[in-house]
C-alpha cells in the first residue's frame, strides 16, 4: 500500500467514527440518564493525527523547499481499555500505531517512520454536567519503533537509508472533552503531548551497514502533539 492509500484509509476511518458519533447523537437525543463511570469498564477506539516536535531534513525540492520527516506526529489509530476507579479517576491501557511521512510530499522520493506504542494513563475526571466531562491525565509508555525508511534514489546523488531503532520509553500528558450521547456511550475529542527519543540500533545506506547518519537521526526525537477523536462504550 502506497503512502496516499494509507492516508486515505486513515481519513476514511476518521470519517466513519465521525458518522458513528453523529448517528449516536441523533439516536439518543432524548436520553435522560447518563453513564455512571465509577466501577465501569470502557472500550474506546480512536483515530489521531498530529505533528512532531522536531523534524529531520532529508533533501530539497526543485523549488528549493526543504523536505523533512519527523519522529512524532502523522496519522494513526488505536484502542483503549479503561476502568473507572472512582467518579473522578480513570485508569487506561492503550495500544496504538502511528506513521509519519515526508513533508511536503514529493513525487521522486519516499519516506516513512512508523511505531507502535503501549500506554498507561491515569485521568482525573471533572463532571461539568451530565452530558459533558473534562478529563486531565498523564502517564508513561513503551514505544516500539519500526524503521525510518527514506528513499531518494530517484534524485541525482540520492540514496536509500533504512535505520532501525531500539524500543524506547516515554511520558505523555493529555486533555479530553467527553460528550455523553447515551447512558453507555460518549464521543471524545482530545489533545495529547508525548515526549520520547529513539536511539539507533542499526542502519544501512544502499544495503551497506555501518554508515554514520548524524546525531539527529541516530537519536531521533519522537516527541509530538496529537489531536484525537474517539468513541467510548461503557459496560
Amino acid at each position: 500500500m502506497n503512502e496516499g492509500s494509507k492516508q486515505r484509509t486513515c481519513l476514511r476511518g476518521f470519517a466513519f467514527i465521525v458518522t458513528l458519533c453523529l448517528f449516536s447523537l441523533n439516536a439518543s437525543a432524548q436520553e435522560k440518564e447518563f453513564a455512571v463511570t465509577s466501577g465501569a469498564f470502557r472500550i474506546q477506539p480512536a483515530l489521531f493525527f498530529g505533528a512532531g516536535a522536531s523534524k529531520v531534513d532529508v533533501g530539497t525540492t526543485t523549488d528549493g523547499d526543504t523536505v523533512s520527516i519527523s519522529g512524532g506526529g502523522g496519522l494513526g489509530g488505536g484502542v483503549t481499555v479503561g476502568y473507572g476507579l472512582s467518579s473522578h479517576l480513570d485508569l487506561d491501557f492503550s495500544l496504538g500505531y502511528e506513521e509519519s511521512v515526508l513533508t511536503p510530499a514529493v513525487s521522486n522520493a519516499d519516506g516513512t517512520f512508523d511505531r507502535t506504542f503501549y500506554l498507561v494513563t491515569l485521568k482525573y475526571r471533572i463532571p461539568v454536567s451530565k452530558r459533558f466531562h473534562i478529563k486531565l491525565g498523564g502517564g508513561g509508555g513503551v514505544y516500539k519503533p519500526g524503521e525510518l525508511d527514506v528513499d531518494t534514489r530517484s534524485v541525482f546523488g540520492g540514496a536509500h537509508d533504512i535505520i532501525k531503532y531500539k524500543t524506547a520509553t516515554g511520558a505523555h500528558v493529555l486533555t479530553e472533552f467527553e460528550f455523553f450521547v447515551s447512558g453507555s456511550a460518549a464521543v471524545n475529542i482530545g489533545m495529547k503531548y508525548y515526549s520520547v527519543t529513539y536511539h539507533e540500533s542499526s542502519g544501512t545506506r544502499n544495503g551497506m551497514p555501518g554508515y554514520f547518519f548524524g546525531n539527529e537521526i541516530e537519536n531521533l526525537d519522537g516527541s509530538g502533539f496529537d489531536l484525537m477523536l474517539s468513541f467510548a462504550k461503557y459496560f
